[in-house]
């Protein structure tokens, strides 16, 4: 997708606010980013006492997902809402981010230790699809030199919904020794340009995404998929095989 400013660049992530894909220019600019129009918008509310742009309502870092408009930036402010709709919308994207936040972290302070039978009876019928496997190579990383990469999706094949499906990736040498290992919900997707610009907390933060992980990774109906990606930055250089297997999921 391109950047809702500057169509002639990709974007990288998408505005805090609107959710729209900015550039790595515009996401230099404020932190968390935020596109040209929102920022103007909110300077615009901010000269009528409406919003406080100093006082950020973003509970987390953006998320990186892809954008869904390729439209110009409106600029004519002439006839844009009053005070009531900034509010509105500034009030109800913090609404649906604390329910989201509550829901997930709910999922984990009401779960129990399950029984191996019934952890299997509840994966036994996803399956690993589409899975490919390739190494990303960039010198210029302060943070890694290379990073393993591994992605696909899985398949519900049962007759019920499921959520909160978790996977776990492996790298082993020859003899099949373990040397690496990540467990992670699925749900969540990095794109190669991503891959190559972000350093490691970034593409940690962008895997474990909660909203991500909510809005594909609950009530997976039968015969639909969940996409995964694990990257393992800086791999041992013995590192010869990799192996996916999926270790949990919960029913809605």
């Amino acid at each position: 997708m391109l950047c809702s400013t500057h169509p002639n660049e990709f974007d990288v992530v998408p505005c805090s606010i609107c959710l729209k894909g900015i550039c790595a220019t515009c996401a230099k600019k404020l932190s968390p980013p935020i596109c040209k129009k929102c920022t103007e918008e909110a300077i615009l509310a901010q000269n009528k006492n409406t919003l406080d742009v100093t006082k950020p309502v973003f509970l987390n870092k953006p998320q990186f997902r892809k954008s869904t408009s390729l439209n110009k930036v409106n600029t004519d402010y002439s006839i844009m809402s009053s005070n009531n709709t900034s509010q509105k919308r500034v009030f109800l994207r913090v609404f649906l981010i604390l329910f989201l936040f509550s829901s997930f972290l709910g999922f984990f302070w009401n779960s129990t230790p399950d029984s191996n039978e019934a952890v299997l009876q509840r994966v036994q019928r996803l399956e690993l699809q589409d899975m490919r496997q390739f190494i990303v190579t960039n010198a210029e990383n302060d943070n890694f030199s290379k990073l393993a990469v591994i992605e696909g999706k899985v398949l519900n094949h049962s007759e019920e919904a499921r959520s909160y499906i978790k996977a776990q990736a492996t790298l082993a040498d020859d003899q099949g020794n373990i040397l690496a290992k990540k467990t992670q919900l699925i749900g969540t997707k990095l794109n190669f340009f991503q891959l190559q610009i972000f350093d490691e907390s970034e593409i940690e933060e962008a895997i474990n995404n909660q909203m991500d992980v909510f809005e594909n990774n609950t009530n997976v109906q039968p015969n639909t998929s969940v996409p995964f990606i694990f990257v393992f930055c800086n791999p041992p250089e013995n590192a010869t095989n990799y192996n996916v297997r999926i270790v949990d999921a919960q029913l809605p």
